[in-house]
């Protein structure tokens, strides 16, 4: 599971308030089976360190710490974009990175 340096994805948020948290570690699920693991594996560590992590999905929250996070670790949900269309064309199934 790939992670990415914090500078590459800080400045590609849409509020300023997010714009300058600067998260120690961003990781980047391409699954969902990758994002359970990082869910359970930030659950442990946050009972047992009181470690803080932020969920991101297109960074459009306003408010700082919603989608980013100080010194903590960022998920960073963007890689995940597929759209699954039903076959009788009735539903739309989207991940949470789609914009």
């Amino acid at each position: 599971m790939p992670s990415v340096s914090p500078p590459v994805i800080v400045f590609s948020y849409f509020s300023f308030q997010e714009q300058n948290l600067r998260p120690a570690c961003v990781v980047r699920p391409y699954n969902a089976q990758d994002v359970s693991t990082i869910v359970v594996t930030m659950a442990s560590t946050h009972r047992e360190s009181g470690e803080k992590f932020a969920i991101r999905s297109n960074g459009h929250m306003l408010s700082a710490g919603a989608a980013n996070i100080q010194d903590g670790v960022t998920i960073d949900l963007r890689a995940m974009h597929d759209v699954k269309l039903s076959q009788d064309l009735s539903t739309v199934q989207t991940e949470s990175g789609t914009s």
